[in-house]
């Protein structure tokens, strides 16, 4: 990550998060040695994944793009654009041609979907939305550990960094793919299983 972005609001948060890990000098020191594992992973987009064909718009035959240029597009287009990696040595379109030209193409396909939705969706119209949507997740399927279950408070942690801002609720439904708690306030929230620890939130009462 270029060095102006790492404000000092932002190096506050990360390391409340890493903080043995997110050290801004040894980041500065070691971007060498970042950059070559990020060439070597567009590398690999631009032999294995992007589209070579006239034929193909995608990463996966079809006439629309699927989850799979959806969940790789964001991030190149973020990094490549956004943190401005498209400018150092050896990560430029001419290096890796298929690369840009399908994300050039994805970045196209988003533009036109927020054409076609012709407005924005208002703050106070979104909550009535989500609100008032019909709740969508499978039921309690197993769970290692006899203490939690239906509305049981726990809080999720996100296991890739140490125990901060954790969220909290009641279970509603948890299975092998996911674990869905109620937050109290209308609002259901999903989280997948892989990456998320559930633990009994501290001091609950036991009547």
């Amino acid at each position: 990550m270029p060095t102006e972005f790492m404000t000092e609001k932002f190096v506050k948060d990360r390391k409340s998060l890493w903080p043995s890990l997110f050290d801004v000098e040894k980041m500065k020191k070691n971007r060498p040695i970042y950059l070559e594992k990020m060439r070597e992973l567009l590398k690999q987009v631009e032999e294995k994944y992007a589209p070579k064909s006239e034929n193909q718009q995608w990463i996966l035959p079809g006439q629309h793009p699927t989850f799979a240029d959806l969940n790789l597009g964001w991030t190149l287009k973020w990094a490549l654009y956004q943190l401005r990696l498209k400018k150092e040595e050896g990560m430029r379109e001419t290096d890796f041609p298929h690369l840009y030209r399908w994300l050039s193409r994805y970045a196209e396909h988003c533009k036109r979907g927020e054409k076609e939705l012709k407005r924005e969706l208002k703050g106070d119209e979104a909550k009535e939305m989500i609100l008032n949507s019909k709740a969508e997740y499978q039921p309690v399927e197993h769970y290692e550990k006899e203490s939690i279950s239906i509305g049981t408070p726990v809080q999720i942690f996100a296991t890739d960094c140490r125990d901060i801002h954790p969220q909290s609720g009641k279970i509603v439904a948890i299975n092998q793919r996911e674990t869905v708690i109620d937050l109290g306030n209308g609002l259901r929230m999903h989280h997948p299983r892989n990456g998320f620890k559930v633990v009994p939130e501290p001091n609950q009462s036991k009547l």
